[in-house]
């Protein structure tokens, strides 16, 4: 696997990742007869370690987005061609 296929793989678990989380939380609120969820984020003392990752991942996910949706200005500013 190279790294550009790596990289890729890894920006799109955390997206649908971060999808799940959330789909799960919004569930959870709605369901709830108060309609409101309380989330803990340092329960297990996790919160130094999610920062790092959310830190680390959020410019691959961020460029994989880019380079998946291709729209960078260069992009842009191509004319549109049809493909018949």
């Amino acid at each position: 696997m190279n790294y550009k296929k790596a990289m890729t793989m890894f920006s799109l678990s955390a997206a649908i990742a971060a999808y799940v989380v959330f789909a799960m939380t919004f569930v959870s609120a709605y369901f709830d007869p108060t309609r409101t969820v309380v989330v803990n984020i340092n329960s297990f003392g996790e919160a130094n370690l999610e920062f790092l990752l959310i830190a680390l991942g959020s410019p691959v996910v961020l460029y994989w987005l880019f380079r998946m949706f291709d729209i960078s200005d260069r992009a842009m500013k191509r004319p549109i061609k049809a493909n018949y």
